[in-house]
């Protein structure tokens, strides 16, 4: 009981996505087209070579626009790497010279030193 509260309120806190995870929104997506996919097929007045046409397509289509997410998603984050490591490289700077500037004002026993910028 107290797991399905935790669950619950990790939902709430994260937004939902980080705690379903994208697999289960991605493996809901895909079954619920194939759902629709067999609905169209069994329902349509048409003949079945049209409908394959129109059905294959659309897949066609589909798999273009996922494609092209997927390789935007891949820029957007080796551009984010790439801040991240540069954020980190310029935090350990400033955590160095300022540990130079305590470990200088601990031995010269002086006022107290001017914050590193």
């Amino acid at each position: 009981m107290m797991e399905r509260e935790w669950a619950n309120e990790r939902l709430r806190h994260d937004g939902g996505v980080d705690a379903i995870g994208i697999g289960a929104i991605l493996a809901a997506f895909g079954l619920g087209l194939l759902a629709g996919t067999v609905a169209t097929l069994l329902t349509t007045p048409e003949a079945g070579s049209s409908v394959r046409n129109r059905l294959k397509r659309g897949v066609e289509t589909a798999k273009k626009e996922i494609d092209d997410v997927v390789e935007e998603a891949k820029q957007d984050w080796t551009t984010v790497g790439g801040d991240l490591s540069d954020a980190v490289k310029r935090t350990a700077s400033r955590v160095k010279k300022a540990a130079e500037v305590t470990k200088g004002a601990l031995a010269s026993g002086h006022d107290p030193v001017q914050r590193v910028p």
